[in-house]
């Protein structure tokens, strides 16, 4: 196969190119780069640490971003953004105890969070709308039960500390916390089941072996 330029994303080329060699016969793949390009060169100067993990250069799917599945993952994260970064009274990470979405400020950014989904995704604003409250009612919830627990509640924790609870923690973490939290775009799913039932003919020789 001879590849002429570098396609433009990296899951594209390793999809062509993997299309050779497959069988008994073994493949080659050239590559073909041009000389006035400026990727072409960029790659042909990288050629062996390009090659050699061009896996790691893999780019994410798109998604869209207002499914479920999406907000579940990602709509939290989006909410303490904001609200942590719109006053310096929020900013340090102890100070995820300090959420009250009844100051003026607070309010009026979650409305504004609001406001731009809508416009983002009219089709399910009602549905990110009434996921956001939910959120904003969770951090509220979580930060009563710090005070009645006479602990702090922080953004995020170190898994050697277990004293304070925390709002985000990340996935395979040894502490616990509110709302786990990617720390890239890559999918993280949950572990699924399987039950691998035999077939009829597996369940004669099993009862011929019996």
């Amino acid at each position: 196969m001879i590849i002429n330029g570098q396609p433009l994303t990296t899951a594209e080329y390793i999809q062509a190119s993997s299309r050779v060699g497959r069988g008994e016969v073994p493949g080659i793949v050239v590559a073909n780069y041009y000389r006035d390009q400026a990727r072409s060169l960029s790659h042909y100067e990288d050629f062996r640490a390009y090659h050699q993990a061009f896996y790691r250069f893999v780019e994410p799917t798109s998604v869209t971003p207002y499914t479920y599945q999406a907000r579940l993952r990602a709509l939290h994260a989006a909410l303490v953004i904001a609200v942590r970064h719109a006053t310096d009274e929020l900013t340090a990470n102890e100070r995820a105890q300090a959420f009250d979405p009844n100051q003026p400020e607070t309010a009026k950014l979650i409305e504004e969070l609001i406001r731009r989904t809508r416009k983002a995704d009219p089709e399910r604003g009602d549905q990110t709308e009434a996921h956001l409250r939910r959120l904003v009612a969770h951090w509220s919830d979580s930060v009563r039960r710090a005070a009645e627990q006479r602990q702090r509640l922080t953004y995020v924790g170190s898994n050697r500390d277990r004293r304070d609870l925390r709002l985000l923690y990340a996935h395979g973490a040894r502490v616990t916390g509110e709302w786990v939290t990617l720390q890239n775009m890559r999918n993280v799913e949950k572990t699924a089941l399987i039950k691998i039932l035999p077939t009829p003919s597996s369940q004669q020789g099993f009862l011929a072996q019996d």
